[in-house]
Parts: C-alpha cells; structure tokens; sequence
C-alpha cells in the first residue's frame, strides 16, 4: 500500500507549463463533473473546485507536475478505477509536528473529503502555489502555512521543518513528505492557539509522548490514518538506527 520514495531537503519540486489533457473529452468531463455533483451532496460543508499539484515525472531528486482541478482528484477518489484516464497523483506534506507534551495528533472533521471522524499527523495538507518559492514549490513553506491556517501558530514561534520521509500511497495514489518541526510551547499552550484559530478542519487535538507511540497506535489501530501509522513507525526506527 505504501511505498517509501527517496527524498532530502535537496529534492526539487518543479512546476511544468498547465495543460488539462483531458480538456476536449466532453464524455469524461461529463462523468468528472457528475462525480463531483455526487460528493458534494455528501457532504454538509462546501467544497471548492480549486487547483491542487498533481506529479506527471517522477525520478529521485527531481519531482514534476502541474496544478489541475481539485474535482479530478475528488472523481478519482470516488470512481478509482478512472485512475488510468485521469492519472492524478497529488502531492502533500504531513508534520510530525512535537509540542513540549509530545507528538500532536488532531482527528478530523466528520465532513472532510478523505478520512473523516479519523486521526492523523498534525498538520497536513496538499501543495499550493503560497509556497512557490524561485519557480519551485518548497515543502518546508508549504508545512509552515498549514501549521499557521490549521493550528494559528505565529510564523516566529516555528522553526525550520526538516523532512525525514516520503511514501506513496500505490491505492489512492497520494505522495506525502513527513515534515518534522518542534514547538517551544506545551500541549495546553497549544490547544489555546488552536482554538483561538477556529479551524473546523480538526474536531479535537491530543498529544502523545515519544515513548508511548508505539502502544498508542497499537490500541487505536483502526482509529489512526495509515499514511500517519507508517511515518511514525518509519520516524521510530530512524530514531533507534
């Protein structure tokens, strides 16, 4: 289900020239836009068909995509076996983020398009154009906005992000970099910022210590996304190595 790809701080993330090769296939933009029709009246809270980062070449050192419309993700989401028509494979960034109290984990909003009422890795969120920096997009920005719109942490609370992994998710077809980042603030300094902020993204924040990861993932298995079980237990094993 996931595959760890080789990626540094010296990774490039370059953006290519749009193109929507699926412009002038009226059938399949037909059944995109049903789809879309389809999830939105699932759901209580709007969603908004902006432009989200989809890789096209991927090789170590070097990523490249484009931005397209966020509703080709959603119809692939709900139709996958379009995946070889529409061949999105977004791109995103997690923080393994560690307050004073721990590593915080937020579960999400039951309305959010993937993996409502689920846990997960604090903050998260695909590639945008905030954080192209000299033509290319930089993940340590990207995590930086994320932790400000999610959580409300002032831009000079937040040191430098360092990323310490990369998976593929070869079913939904979802590539995310591990983001690690440490706080000088405690888990109840934290919550204060968060609910100052109003995200509705997250229902609720927690925090675990380091050392009870492991027996906290064990007896919330089914609870915790497993994009977020496998960065943890891949951060875990590089801590002992």
């Amino acid at each position: 289900m996931f595959r760890l790809f080789p990626f540094d701080a010296h990774t490039r993330i370059e953006i290519l020239e749009e193109q929507n090769p699926h412009a002038h296939n009226h059938s399949l933009e037909s059944e995109v836009q049903r789809l879309w029709q389809l999830a939105l009246s699932k759901r209580k809270t709007p969603l908004t068909d902006g432009r989200i980062f989809s890789l096209t070449h991927i090789q170590p050192g070097l990523l490249q995509g484009v931005f397209i419309p966020y509703r080709y993700f959603v119809a692939q989401l709900e139709a996958p076996e379009l995946y070889p028509t529409l061949q999105v494979q977004t791109m995103a960034v997690s923080g393994l983020l560690q307050c004073q109290d721990g590593i915080v984990w937020g579960r999400r909003h039951p309305d959010t398009v993937f993996g409502g009422n689920m846990m997960e890795l604090v903050p998260s969120g695909g590639l945008s154009r905030q954080a192209i920096r000299s033509g290319r997009i930089d993940v340590g920005q990207q995590i930086i906005i994320e932790l400000q719109e999610e959580i409300g942490i002032p831009a000079a609370m937040i040191p430098e992000p360092r990323p310490f992994c990369c998976f593929e998710d070869t079913i939904l077809h979802v590539w995310d970099v591990g983001m690690e980042l440490q706080l000088p603030c405690n888990g109840a300094q934290l919550l204060k910022y968060y609910e100052k902020q109003g995200c509705w993204e997250y229902s609720s924040l927690s925090w675990v210590a380091e050392d009870q990861l492991s027996s906290f993932i064990a007896d919330h298995e089914e609870q915790i996304l497993p994009l977020s079980k496998e960065m943890v237990r891949h951060w875990l094993a590089s801590r002992t190595e």
